[in-house]
Formats: structure tokens, sequence, C-alpha cells
């Protein structure tokens, strides 16, 4: 069954993406949209291993994956700014911004725009 194979790596999947979010802790005063935005994704991925392993303990066909995964995908795709708040460029100049400021800072702002602007998006 395709649900007992994907068990495994889903767990995996949502322990990687909580020890990233045990990561973004220490820059909490300036991305806690981030951090939520990784607590809501792995909310998502947990959901999958939860379905795939009622799926495999009741011994129903693979078919009821597609609505899981459909509905999942449905959900991130409507509301993916806040399970994707992630900006690689800065959206004042456009310059590539550190891996640093896409992973762990809210401000989607270069290190010069951010002391121009004091961390305020012309977006905003």
């Amino acid at each position: 069954m395709i649900a007992e194979q994907l068990k495994n790596p889903l767990i995996y999947i949502t322990a990687g993406i909580l020890i990233f979010n045990l990561t973004q802790r220490k820059h909490i005063e300036h991305g806690e949209k981030k951090r939520r935005g990784t607590l809501y994704l792995a909310g998502a991925v947990l959901f999958l291993y939860a379905a795939a392993a009622l799926i495999s303990r009741f011994r129903l066909g693979d078919a009821y994956l597609i609505p899981v995964f459909a509905g999942v995908a449905l959900l991130i795709l409507f509301k993916r700014k806040y399970f994707f708040p992630f900006s690689k460029n800065c959206v004042n100049c456009g310059k590539k911004l550190s891996l640093k400021k896409i992973l762990y800072y809210d401000a989607p702002l270069c290190e010069e725009c951010d002391q121009e602007t004091g961390g305020q998006t012309q977006k905003e």
C-alpha cells in the first residue's frame, strides 16, 4: 500500500520542519510570521501523516489518499502567504536577500533598504 510507504517519510519531514522551526526561536522578535508559517506547514504534513496512518490501519484503498492530498494542496495553495511567507528578493530594490534574511526575518528587505526604511516595506 502506498499509504504504508508514505508514513515514514512524512513523519521525518514533519520532524525536520519542526527542528527548523526551533532554529527560528532566536529570531522571534523579527521573524514571527516565518515561524508561524513553518508551524502551519508542519501541521499540514502531520495531517497527511495521520491520514496515511489511518488509511493504512483500517486497510482502506489508496484512492482515499487522493482527496486528502488534494484538500491539503488546495489549502496550501489558497493560503500560501501563511504557509510560505518567504521572499528571495528585496521588495523595494529587487536585490537578492541573504539566506538569513529569507529564513528568519519577516520584512523582505535587504540590509540597505532595511536601514533606509526602518523595517517598513513600501507595499505595506
